[in-house]
């Protein structure tokens, strides 16, 4: 004797998946915004971190240069008085303080010099090192501000460059006893 009992069941309803889609929708909707502004607080975040980097290695330069008694103030023209901490050897001339692995960083006002205007290559080379900034890790775009990304977002470079993509960390020296200023900018992160 067989049993009546017996059901069919080949598949899901037209319901049922029509439920499962609306539903998959509405996740959907939620977590890709969400996904989204968790990539934007990565990119913000390392900024943060190399933002970060450079107030302290401008705070431990800024205090080095109390210790050596190098003046708060631009320039000095001359041999500045026999300045142990002077290099007149260019144009104008620049206090310096030498870090721990040997580096001359070049100071302005009291904090570490990096000079578009004067196109000094040895003045920027040493601020990149002094700072911990390599650039096999960043990308520099050299301008007044100075212009840092890290190297991971390569591709960005020419939009950067135009002020098209605003998603980089801005180092501008210092122009008074003021100091200088370190800036995220996340416009477009």
């Amino acid at each position: 004797m067989k049993s009546q009992n017996q059901s069919k069941s080949a598949g899901f309803t037209l319901i049922e998946l029509v439920i499962v889609i609306i539903v998959l929708g509405v996740l959907a909707s939620v977590a890709i915004p969400k996904f989204i502004n968790l990539q934007r607080d990565a990119k913000i975040a390392t900024l943060s971190g190399i933002a970060g980097q450079l107030e302290d290695q401008s705070k431990i330069a800024h205090l080095r240069a109390q210790m050596d008694n190098i003046p708060v103030s631009k320039d000095c023209f001359g041999d500045c008085n026999g300045h142990l901490f002077w290099d007149g050897s260019r144009e104008a001339g620049h206090y310096f303080i030498m870090t721990a692995d040997g580096t001359k960083l070049y100071m302005e006002w009291g904090y570490p010099l990096y000079t578009p205007i004067e196109n000094n290559s040895v003045t920027n080379i040493n601020f990149k090192s002094a700072m911990g900034l390599n650039d096999s890790e960043f990308v520099f775009v050299e301008g007044y501000p100075l212009k840092i990304f890290p190297r991971l977002w390569a591709d960005k470079l020419a939009t950067v460059e135009l002020d098209d993509y605003k998603c980089y960390v801005a180092y501008t020296s210092a122009t008074s006893v003021d100091g200088n200023d370190i800036r995220i900018v996340s416009d477009d992160c």
